[in-house]
């Protein structure tokens, strides 16, 4: 990073480089974070974003379930790529998916035994490894630091995340083509 920024220095120095010292660094601690979520998950069947669904599940508490769209609120995958998980998921036996009983256009997300039983050993691998990227930094620096981070994801979520589509209003069916 320190090279590139030296880079950018030289050829362009009309330009401040100083905001990529930050993004470019968060940007190649995700891949260095993915990848180590992934080795350590590896030994369970799992790869992160799929440990990521049914640890959400079970830290939601009992009865481990929510909707599609909870979930998707909650973790940083797309609705499509949320849905290929849950096929995943699904397959493997560890979640199920259900009509809901109050809401029969509802979807309900469901961990089951299988599901459950996998969490317990991998939630504490996870947050040990999680540990081990963040032990250079001491409780103050981690304190800052998500704090910061927290930051700046509020303020960029309501400026360059795109609201959810709105929704089409329904067309009318007796042919006179005014919305109902």
């Amino acid at each position: 990073m320190d090279v590139g920024l030296a880079q950018w220095h030289r050829e362009r120095p009309d330009l401040d480089p100083s905001a990529k010292a930050v993004t470019g660094r968060i940007l190649r601690l995700h891949d260095i974070i993915l990848r180590a979520f992934n080795r350590v998950l590896a030994s369970h069947g799992l790869k992160y974003a799929d440990y990521a669904v049914i640890a959400t599940l079970r830290a939601s508490g009992a009865p481990y379930e929510m909707t599609p769209s909870a979930l998707h609120n909650m973790m940083a995958l797309s609705s499509g790529g949320l849905s290929k998980v849950l096929g995943r998921l699904e397959a493997q036996g560890l979640i199920v998916r259900r009509t809901a009983e109050e809401d029969r256009r509802s979807v309900i997300v469901a961990l089951t035994e299988a599901g459950h039983a996998l969490t317990e050993p991998t939630m504490a691998f996870q947050a040990n490894a999680e540990h081990d990227i963040l032990a250079p930094l001491t409780k103050r620096e981690r304190d800052q630091v998500a704090a910061a981070l927290r930051k700046l994801i509020i303020y960029n979520e309501g400026v360059f995340v795109e609201p959810a589509p709105t929704p089409a209003p329904p067309v009318d069916q007796g042919g006179t083509g005014t919305p109902s």
